[in-house]
């Protein structure tokens, strides 16, 4: 069995509350990088029943996003990555004794 069939069939379903997998399924990897730059705390209830991207301070996050980025790379980028793909990666070097 690979990776990816383990998270989706063993660990996601045994290791993660339901309100934080529905958080992170619903996140791309660009809202995720801009969320982690936010100096303000919001619950990610508030961020998605509300038009919080149109904030001063998501714009102050977005561009403190982007000067994290290396030369080249857009917000844009990380758009296709999506939260399955950050659980999937977060076990492969939990994991990589007993996968190997």
């Amino acid at each position: 069995m690979d990776i990816k069939k383990l998270v989706r069939l063993c660990f996601i379903p045994k290791e993660w509350p339901e309100d934080i997998k529905e958080m992170i399924f619903k996140l791309n990897g660009k809202e995720m990088l801009i969320l982690s730059q936010l100096e303000t705390e919001i619950s990610f209830d508030q961020w998605n029943s509300t038009d919080f991207k149109n904030t001063p301070e998501w714009a102050n996050a977005e561009d403190k996003a982007k000067n994290l980025l290396n030369k080249g790379e857009s917000l844009e980028d990380y758009e296709n990555w999506s939260g399955f793909n950050l659980i999937t990666d977060f076990y492969k070097p939990r994991n990589a004794d007993s996968l190997a």
